[in-house]
């Protein structure tokens, strides 16, 4: 129950996701707007839609537009991809 817990709130506080397949990190608005002008404006926020493994809606890579499951992305803060630019 505490890893769900923590789970849940490392995906709420994400402000970037991190593509499967291609590996580019693009910002959540980024994502979500491609899921809005393709489903409409009643597709859900792509962190909501991370926290259930239920929940199979397609979100589409900004970058290399594959489609995946939210609970197939990775999320990462602001702080872990300034860190990620310093280590590269």
């Amino acid at each position: 129950m505490f890893w769900k817990t923590a789970r849940q709130r490392k995906i709420l506080e994400a402000t970037y996701a991190e593509c499967p397949n291609c590996s580019t990190t693009d910002h959540i608005s980024a994502w979500n707007q491609l899921a809005k002008d393709t489903y409409g404006d009643q597709a859900p926020d792509i962190r909501q839609s991370a926290t259930s493994k239920k929940n199979s809606f397609p979100y589409q890579c900004p970058t290399c537009f594959k489609g995946y499951s939210a609970n197939k992305i990775f999320f990462l803060t602001d702080e872990e991809v300034q860190e990620s630019l310093k280590t590269s």
